[in-house]
Protein backbone atom coordinates (compact mmCIF):
# COMPACT_ATOMS: atom_id res chain seq x y z
CA UNK A 1 0.00 0.00 0.00
CA UNK A 2 1.52 3.75 -0.92
CA UNK A 3 1.90 5.61 1.85
CA UNK A 4 2.42 9.10 1.59
CA UNK A 5 4.38 9.42 4.78
CA UNK A 6 7.22 7.63 2.94
CA UNK A 7 8.01 10.59 0.66
CA UNK A 8 10.08 13.50 1.23
CA UNK A 9 7.31 16.01 0.51
CA UNK A 10 10.35 18.99 0.56
CA UNK A 11 11.33 17.47 -3.15
CA UNK A 12 8.20 17.66 -4.55
CA UNK A 13 6.35 20.45 -6.18
CA UNK A 14 2.37 20.77 -6.54
CA UNK A 15 1.43 22.82 -9.31
CA UNK A 16 -2.41 24.32 -9.51
CA UNK A 17 -3.33 23.87 -12.49
CA UNK A 18 -4.91 26.91 -14.08
CA UNK A 19 -4.98 28.14 -10.59
CA UNK A 20 -7.23 26.77 -7.95
CA UNK A 21 -9.78 25.74 -10.73
CA UNK A 22 -12.31 24.17 -8.18
CA UNK A 23 -12.22 26.68 -5.89
CA UNK A 24 -13.04 29.43 -8.42
CA UNK A 25 -13.05 30.00 -11.84
CA UNK A 26 -10.41 28.66 -14.21
CA UNK A 27 -6.97 31.20 -14.99
CA UNK A 28 -9.12 34.24 -13.34
CA UNK A 29 -7.02 36.48 -10.70
CA UNK A 30 -9.48 35.04 -8.49
CA UNK A 31 -8.29 31.46 -8.86
CA UNK A 32 -4.70 32.69 -8.91
CA UNK A 33 -4.94 34.13 -5.22
CA UNK A 34 -6.55 31.20 -4.07
CA UNK A 35 -3.11 29.54 -4.22
CA UNK A 36 -1.59 31.74 -2.03
CA UNK A 37 -5.00 31.12 0.12
CA UNK A 38 -4.86 27.49 0.19
CA UNK A 39 -1.01 27.31 0.79
CA UNK A 40 0.24 26.62 -2.34
CA UNK A 41 3.07 27.74 -4.21
CA UNK A 42 3.41 27.25 -7.59
CA UNK A 43 0.58 27.82 -10.05
CA UNK A 44 0.39 27.10 -13.79
CA UNK A 45 -1.25 29.22 -16.49
CA UNK A 46 -1.34 29.68 -20.36
CA UNK A 47 -0.64 32.38 -22.53
CA UNK A 48 -2.58 33.68 -25.61
CA UNK A 49 -2.80 36.93 -27.49
CA UNK A 50 -5.37 39.08 -28.77
CA UNK A 51 -6.15 40.77 -32.18
CA UNK A 52 -4.38 43.71 -30.91
CA UNK A 53 -1.57 42.36 -29.37
CA UNK A 54 -2.24 41.97 -25.69
CA UNK A 55 -0.91 38.76 -24.04
CA UNK A 56 -4.19 37.09 -22.16
CA UNK A 57 -4.34 34.44 -19.39
CA UNK A 58 -6.65 31.83 -21.50
CA UNK A 59 -6.53 27.79 -22.16
CA UNK A 60 -8.85 27.75 -25.12
CA UNK A 61 -8.43 29.34 -28.24
CA UNK A 62 -11.60 31.09 -27.81
CA UNK A 63 -13.45 32.61 -25.02
CA UNK A 64 -17.14 30.60 -25.43
CA UNK A 65 -16.47 28.08 -22.13
CA UNK A 66 -15.13 30.41 -19.68
CA UNK A 67 -17.16 33.28 -20.27
CA UNK A 68 -20.77 35.18 -21.11
CA UNK A 69 -19.39 35.77 -24.96
CA UNK A 70 -18.05 33.80 -28.02
CA UNK A 71 -15.02 34.79 -30.15
CA UNK A 72 -11.25 33.27 -31.19
CA UNK A 73 -9.15 34.96 -29.12
CA UNK A 74 -6.79 36.23 -31.94
CA UNK A 75 -10.05 37.91 -33.31
CA UNK A 76 -11.04 40.02 -30.23
CA UNK A 77 -9.42 43.17 -28.77
CA UNK A 78 -8.36 43.49 -25.43
CA UNK A 79 -11.36 45.49 -24.93
CA UNK A 80 -13.54 42.67 -25.96
CA UNK A 81 -11.98 40.31 -24.17
CA UNK A 82 -12.10 42.05 -21.00
CA UNK A 83 -15.72 43.15 -21.52
CA UNK A 84 -16.98 39.06 -21.50
CA UNK A 85 -17.49 37.84 -17.35
CA UNK A 86 -15.58 35.02 -17.07
CA UNK A 87 -16.56 34.28 -13.39
CA UNK A 88 -20.52 33.56 -13.46
CA UNK A 89 -20.69 30.85 -14.94
CA UNK A 90 -18.25 29.15 -11.80
CA UNK A 91 -20.70 30.83 -9.20
CA UNK A 92 -22.73 34.14 -9.12
CA UNK A 93 -19.42 35.45 -6.52
CA UNK A 94 -17.44 35.06 -8.82
CA UNK A 95 -19.69 37.74 -11.53
CA UNK A 96 -17.59 40.03 -12.68
CA UNK A 97 -13.82 38.31 -13.19
CA UNK A 98 -12.07 38.96 -15.93
CA UNK A 99 -9.86 37.39 -18.13
CA UNK A 100 -6.71 38.65 -16.85
CA UNK A 101 -3.69 40.09 -18.85
CA UNK A 102 -0.12 38.83 -18.59
CA UNK A 103 0.76 42.55 -16.56
CA UNK A 104 -2.57 41.67 -13.59
CA UNK A 105 -1.44 37.88 -13.59
CA UNK A 106 2.72 38.93 -12.93
CA UNK A 107 1.47 41.61 -10.36
CA UNK A 108 -0.74 38.90 -8.06
CA UNK A 109 2.71 36.90 -8.84
CA UNK A 110 4.76 39.65 -7.10
CA UNK A 111 2.16 40.61 -4.28
CA UNK A 112 1.63 36.77 -3.16
CA UNK A 113 5.00 35.27 -3.54
CA UNK A 114 4.24 32.31 -6.28
CA UNK A 115 6.03 30.48 -8.33
CA UNK A 116 4.64 29.68 -11.63
CA UNK A 117 4.91 27.72 -15.06
CA UNK A 118 3.66 29.44 -17.94
CA UNK A 119 2.47 27.15 -20.80
CA UNK A 120 2.73 28.57 -24.47
CA UNK A 121 -0.05 27.23 -26.39
CA UNK A 122 1.45 25.02 -29.68
CA UNK A 123 -1.12 25.97 -32.01
CA UNK A 124 0.83 29.51 -32.28
CA UNK A 125 3.51 28.20 -33.56
CA UNK A 126 5.65 29.04 -36.68
CA UNK A 127 3.57 32.34 -37.73
CA UNK A 128 4.16 36.36 -36.83
CA UNK A 129 1.35 35.67 -34.17
CA UNK A 130 3.78 33.11 -32.29
CA UNK A 131 6.69 35.78 -32.26
CA UNK A 132 5.05 38.70 -31.03
CA UNK A 133 3.95 36.56 -27.87
CA UNK A 134 7.54 35.15 -27.25
CA UNK A 135 8.88 38.72 -27.78
CA UNK A 136 6.02 40.23 -25.13
CA UNK A 137 6.38 37.49 -23.01
CA UNK A 138 9.77 37.81 -22.16
CA UNK A 139 10.14 41.58 -22.10
CA UNK A 140 7.27 41.43 -19.61
CA UNK A 141 9.00 38.07 -17.97
CA UNK A 142 11.81 40.51 -16.21
CA UNK A 143 9.10 41.97 -14.20
CA UNK A 144 8.46 38.90 -11.91
CA UNK A 145 10.36 38.94 -8.93
CA UNK A 146 13.93 37.61 -8.46
CA UNK A 147 12.05 35.65 -5.43
CA UNK A 148 9.55 34.05 -7.83
CA UNK A 149 10.71 30.52 -9.89
CA UNK A 150 9.60 30.01 -13.33
CA UNK A 151 9.07 27.24 -15.59
CA UNK A 152 8.31 27.74 -19.60
CA UNK A 153 6.70 24.71 -21.22
CA UNK A 154 5.14 24.07 -23.96
CA UNK A 155 4.30 21.22 -26.76
CA UNK A 156 5.79 23.47 -29.52
CA UNK A 157 9.45 23.04 -29.89
CA UNK A 158 10.18 25.70 -32.05
CA UNK A 159 7.96 27.98 -29.74
CA UNK A 160 10.61 26.58 -26.93
CA UNK A 161 13.54 27.66 -29.07
CA UNK A 162 12.62 30.96 -29.99
CA UNK A 163 11.42 31.85 -26.18
CA UNK A 164 15.20 30.39 -25.15
CA UNK A 165 17.12 32.59 -27.33
CA UNK A 166 15.34 35.25 -25.78
CA UNK A 167 15.64 34.16 -22.11
CA UNK A 168 18.44 31.78 -21.74
CA UNK A 169 18.71 31.65 -17.99
CA UNK A 170 14.89 30.89 -17.94
CA UNK A 171 14.19 27.18 -17.05
CA UNK A 172 12.12 25.71 -19.98
CA UNK A 173 10.17 22.12 -20.58
CA UNK A 174 8.62 20.34 -23.34
CA UNK A 175 5.21 18.80 -22.78
CA UNK A 176 4.36 15.42 -24.10
CA UNK A 177 1.13 13.89 -24.92
CA UNK A 178 0.04 10.07 -24.65
CA UNK A 179 0.04 9.58 -27.99
CA UNK A 180 4.03 10.75 -28.18
CA UNK A 181 4.98 7.47 -25.92
CA UNK A 182 7.35 6.50 -28.87
CA UNK A 183 9.13 9.25 -29.15
CA UNK A 184 12.74 10.30 -27.98
CA UNK A 185 11.70 12.68 -24.84
CA UNK A 186 15.20 13.13 -24.14
CA UNK A 187 16.47 14.10 -27.66
CA UNK A 188 13.60 16.18 -28.13
CA UNK A 189 13.86 17.99 -24.19
CA UNK A 190 17.95 18.48 -25.54
CA UNK A 191 17.01 19.99 -28.81
CA UNK A 192 15.08 22.79 -26.76
CA UNK A 193 17.87 23.79 -24.19
CA UNK A 194 15.39 21.79 -21.76
CA UNK A 195 16.24 19.77 -18.67
CA UNK A 196 12.60 19.98 -17.34
CA UNK A 197 10.13 17.36 -19.15
CA UNK A 198 6.06 17.43 -18.47
CA UNK A 199 4.94 13.57 -19.47
CA UNK A 200 1.00 12.84 -19.48
CA UNK A 201 0.56 10.60 -16.37
CA UNK A 202 -1.88 8.17 -18.76
CA UNK A 203 1.13 5.74 -20.78
CA UNK A 204 3.66 6.98 -17.97
CA UNK A 205 5.78 4.00 -16.45
CA UNK A 206 8.18 3.74 -13.58
CA UNK A 207 10.92 2.53 -16.10
CA UNK A 208 11.09 5.12 -18.22
CA UNK A 209 10.94 7.71 -15.25
CA UNK A 210 13.56 6.07 -13.63
CA UNK A 211 15.41 6.28 -17.17
CA UNK A 212 15.12 9.85 -17.38
CA UNK A 213 15.69 10.78 -13.67
CA UNK A 214 19.34 8.72 -13.73
CA UNK A 215 19.55 11.19 -17.21
CA UNK A 216 19.07 13.80 -15.34
CA UNK A 217 16.00 15.10 -16.46
CA UNK A 218 13.26 16.55 -13.96
CA UNK A 219 9.69 15.44 -14.83
CA UNK A 220 6.64 17.33 -13.57
CA UNK A 221 3.16 15.18 -14.40
CA UNK A 222 0.14 16.23 -15.88
CA UNK A 223 -2.81 16.25 -14.94
CA UNK A 224 -2.96 14.29 -11.71
CA UNK A 225 -6.38 14.36 -9.89
CA UNK A 226 -6.01 11.23 -7.77
CA UNK A 227 -4.04 11.66 -4.42
CA UNK A 228 -2.84 7.53 -4.90
CA UNK A 229 -1.96 8.30 -8.14
CA UNK A 230 0.01 11.32 -6.92
CA UNK A 231 1.80 9.48 -3.94
CA UNK A 232 2.73 6.42 -6.60
CA UNK A 233 4.13 9.11 -8.85
CA UNK A 234 6.22 10.55 -6.21
CA UNK A 235 7.52 6.88 -5.00
CA UNK A 236 8.70 6.60 -8.50
CA UNK A 237 10.83 9.72 -8.04
CA UNK A 238 8.92 12.46 -10.45
CA UNK A 239 9.38 15.91 -8.91
CA UNK A 240 6.16 17.52 -9.26
CA UNK A 241 2.61 16.88 -10.57
CA UNK A 242 -0.31 19.55 -12.32
CA UNK A 243 -3.22 19.03 -10.51
CA UNK A 244 -6.86 20.70 -10.08
CA UNK A 245 -7.12 19.14 -6.75
CA UNK A 246 -4.16 20.69 -5.05
CA UNK A 247 -5.99 22.02 -1.92
CA UNK A 248 -6.61 18.06 -1.40
CA UNK A 249 -3.31 17.45 -0.64
CA UNK A 250 -1.53 17.75 2.92
CA UNK A 251 -0.06 20.44 3.71
CA UNK A 252 3.31 19.32 3.68
CA UNK A 253 3.24 18.73 -0.19
CA UNK A 254 1.39 22.40 -0.77
CA UNK A 255 4.58 24.11 1.34
CA UNK A 256 6.83 23.01 -1.26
Amino acid sequence: MLNNNNIDATTKRIFAHRGMSQLAPENTLAAFHKVKESGVHWLETDLDLTADGHIVILHDESIDRTTDKKGAIHELTLAEVESADAGSWFGPEFTGQRIPTLTQLIDLINADGLNVNFELKPYLGGDERAAKLIDGFAAELKRVSPTSQVIVSSFNASMLKQFKALSPETPTAILFKRNQLNENWAAVADATGSKIIHPDVRGLTQERVRKLKQAGYQLNVWTVNNLRTAYQLFNWGVDGVFTDISHRFPEAFRAQ
